[in-house]
């Protein structure tokens, strides 16, 4: 029944978003990923009888999860209207894009490189390490990966494939087909959304209609390349996530057996620990009264602030929250803020959540906006991180702030570019 549920579900979804696609926009984002993680990987999980979940708690996640989705569209639409949500989506990356000169474009190339060698060549460290051997340089190595280079490498390739088409010149295609092998080896989901970044800049060029039998064959080949290079990822992810330590790259198979031997991605299934999985574990508390009390948000905001201002701040570990609310072994848990909230305010986050989430959204947009006044190139750069936050579901409060300081930051590099910019023309 569950089963039977989640495919209706998904079909729905799939037509929906079919409806809603073109728009790209922030709400568009969020459905999207919301249907991978809240009801494609849930459906695989099902079918592989990797983890089971009783009817009753079944239908309490999947009411949140519809009511809240709900609420954030309602929220959305009364915060967005129509005329202004074309500024904050992936058609309007395509447009500053292609604005951008080339010496910005390489200046970009530049410092996202340059900080990937960088960290390679004062630590050994190039793609996202995860180990049981933590130390502060792979903590910071990795916050910094995630907040700054990621999409800053998501804005190059996106600048690139849009000069590619209007120019055609060899050189942009290039940086598109370096970016994408960056994102193969760095992780699933970065991998997912380079494709659909790529998907929606060539879209927007070219009339794409989905009934199509060519354009159908083409969704096709998108898919089985995003689901053959998720499986290389999770048969090199040991290998790569402990180069940091070993110094070593062994691979164990052939070259072909990397891409096509699914048993590393079926074993991972099994044993990850799923949104489903949390989402249940929560409800059972609830029913328990074992919530957090808004702990996690608090911790996550004291994380935030930065130790310049709060220097002695001691915040308590979101996963250590996470296992003494739940009674569970501490572990990397599957959160995502849907969670995290139910968790930390019971059923009364079926409102806080998405008030939460579209606040959230609207801030990020003004500061978008203020930046683009000033500089078209670097509001690009905050417009695509802000993409790669709302598509990094299983990501916590902490993440949404530490976005918002840091498109803050790039509002205020776009300010004194435009004081140093005027100095130097007085004096010119």
């Amino acid at each position: 029944m569950q089963i039977f549920i989640l495919v209706i579900f998904l079909l729905l979804s799939i037509f929906y978003f079919s409806k809603i696609s073109r728009k790209g926009d922030f709400f568009t984002m969020f459905f999207l990923v919301s249907v991978l993680f809240y009801i494609f990987y849930p459906l695989l999980d099902l079918v592989n009888d990797a983890y089971q979940v009783e009817d009753n708690n079944f239908v309490i996640i999947y009411l949140y999860i519809f009511s809240t989705t709900l609420l954030i569209s309602l929220f959305f639409n009364i915060f967005f209207p129509k005329n202004k949500r074309k500024m904050i989506s992936i058609s309007q990356l395509n447009i500053m894009a292609a604005q951008t000169t080339q010496k910005q474009f390489l200046s970009l190339v530049a410092l996202v490189f340059g900080l990937i060698l960088y960290f390679f060549i004062k630590d050994g460290f190039i793609f996202r390490i995860v180990t049981i051997n933590y130390n502060s340089d792979i903590n910071k190595y990795n916050i910094f990966t995630g907040a700054i280079i990621i999409p800053f490498l998501y804005a190059v390739q996106i600048i690139a494939y849009n000069k590619y088409i209007i120019e055609r010149k060899k050189s942009y295609l290039f940086f598109v087909i370096v970016s994408l092998i960056y994102f193969l080896f760095f992780g699933r989901r970065e991998l997912i959304l380079s494709v659909i970044f790529l998907f929606y800049v060539f879209s927007s060029y070219h009339s794409f209609k989905l009934l199509k039998i060519k354009n159908i064959f083409s969704l096709l080949l998108i898919f089985i390349f995003i689901i053959v290079g998720i499986n290389f990822y999770q048969n090199i992810r040991e290998t790569i996530f402990m180069y940091s330590i070993t110094k070593k790259i062994e691979i164990n198979k052939p070259i072909i057996d990397l891409f096509f031997d699914f048993n590393a991605s079926e074993k991972n299934m099994s044993d990850r620990n799923s949104l489903l999985k949390m989402f249940n574990d929560v409800v059972i508390n609830i029913n328990k009264s074992n919530v957090s009390n808004g702990r996690v948000l608090i911790e996550n905001i004291k994380t935030s602030i930065p130790s310049i201002i709060y220097p002695d701040k001691m915040s308590i570990n979101e996963d250590a929250i996470i296992a003494e609310t739940l009674n569970l072994k501490s572990t990397d848990f599957s959160a995502s803020n849907a969670t995290l909230f139910l968790m930390d305010f019971s059923y009364i986050s079926i409102i806080l959540y998405p008030i939460f989430i579209v606040f959230s959204w609207k801030i990020l947009a003004t500061i978008v906006s203020f930046t683009r006044k000033n500089n078209n190139f670097l509001a690009l750069i905050s417009l695509v991180s802000i993409f790669y936050l709302i598509f990094n579901i299983e990501g916590g409060f902490s993440d949404v702030l530490t976005r918002i300081q840091i498109c803050i930051a790039i509002y205020f590099v776009s300010w004194l570019w435009i004081i140093v910019n005027n100095k130097l023309n007085k004096l010119l």
